[in-house]
């Protein structure tokens, strides 16, 4: 702890306010004072002394530290002390001054700070919260009440200043100042967000990445959704006829290192609370795989699936092909000649990878489709 903060309490304990006000401003333009043991002074400060000194006390450390600290480190003390002077005006206009400085970029910053830290009825730790609230709502901003699934979006604020102008569900609505902290903003890829206000970029998204849109809507309504549940958020976005389009996205989307695709026609789809790459289900799968001819499928599967993605994934190329190799020199007959049958299809798909199998003249009947 640092040496001043006993000194300071004391001297607030005591009564000392003007020796207070002289060690916290020297303490701050020294850099000795630490900021919890000044809030802590501060708070003792404001429950002793009269108000008027009190107010004046607070008022200049938090100036005093907005100096030499900055203006956006000032505004964070600030936060804290107007818990102990909720009635100043000394720190509301220092506040405003702090937001001024801070986020000048702001569309409608003025008007939040009438509405909020200029507003001498409403209590500092009130006004600082609102204004916290509205100044990450600038117009543009996507967002869901607390508690609800349903996304609007910021417009501006109302002519006569004392709400936001937001549209939701198609209409277009206001909402009060005060409703402003309830208020969750979206992340430009949040799917409520997509879905409701960027439709076009949706589509975009399932031509062109359909595994990251799945992955957006399971955040938003999962972790886990059936299928029927996936085309019922998709269904109006995809550009192409469901089936068409699904049948296209679905080896893509089990691709996605964020996604769990259970098995069957309507499969199960779920999130994953961390990252798990394609190789390392598939290496998972062939090595629980209760069978040989079971492996086999696996293999096959895979290279039904593939398209594009065969030449890069090398290494997982390379184990199918020792996992086939050993099943083609052990087992029986049959098992012997699907490995073969099988190698050969992994040959003829990535031949600069998996080596072609030891015996190239297969028998009649070898078809990997009698499996």
């Amino acid at each position: 702890m640092n040496e001043s903060g006993p000194n300071l309490r004391k001297l607030a304990k005591n009564r000392r306010f003007d020796e207070l006000e002289a060690a916290c401003l020297e303490g701050i333009e020294a850099g000795t004072v630490d900021r919890d043991d000044l809030l802590s002074a501060l708070n003792l400060a404001s429950h002793r002394a009269d108000p008027e000194t009190a107010e004046t006390l607070c008022w200049l450390a938090v100036s005093t530290w907005g100096e030499k600290h900055g203006p956006a480190e000032g505004l964070a003390l600030a936060r804290a002390v107007a818990g102990f002077q909720p009635g100043s005006d000394l720190l509301r206009g220092e506040i405003a001054g702090f937001y001024t400085a801070t986020r000048a970029e702001h569309p409608a910053l003025e008007v939040v700070l009438q509405r909020t830290v200029r507003r001498p009825d409403l209590p500092l730790p009130d006004a600082v919260e609102r204004a916290d609230a509205l100044l990450l709502l600038p117009p543009g901003t996507c967002f869901v009440l607390k508690g609800r699934k349903t996304a609007g979006r910021i417009t501006g604020i109302s002519e006569d200043g004392e709400a936001l102008v937001v549209e939701m569900e198609g209409e277009t609505r206001t909402l009060p100042f005060s409703r402003a902290v309830d208020l969750v903003p979206l992340g430009e890829d949040d799917f409520l967000a997509l879905a409701a206000f960027d439709r076009e970029r949706a589509a975009t998204l399932a031509e062109e990445d359909p595994a990251r849109l799945v992955e957006m809507l399971l955040r938003a309504h999962g972790p886990v959704l059936n299928y029927r549940g996936i085309r019922h958020h998709l269904v109006g976005l995809v550009p192409r006829p469901w089936t068409e389009w699904w049948n296209e996205a679905r080896p893509r989307i089990r691709r996605s290192p964020w996604i769990e695709v259970g098995e069957g026609r309507q499969p199960v789809l779920e999130l994953r609370r961390v990252p798990l790459s394609h190789e390392a289900v598939l290496r998972e799968e062939l090595e629980q795989a209760e069978s040989g001819r079971e492996r086999i499928r696996l293999v096959l599967s895979y290279l039904d699936e593939a398209g594009d993605h065969l030449e890069a994934e090398t290494e997982l190329l390379g184990h199918f092909a020792e996992t086939l190799f050993a099943l083609e020199t052990e087992g029986d007959a049959s098992l012997r000649l699907a490995a073969r049958a099988a190698l050969a299809e992994l040959h003829a798909a990535a031949p600069e990878t998996v080596p072609s199998p030891p015996d190239p003249s297969w028998p009649e009947g070898a078809d990997v489709t009698d499996l």
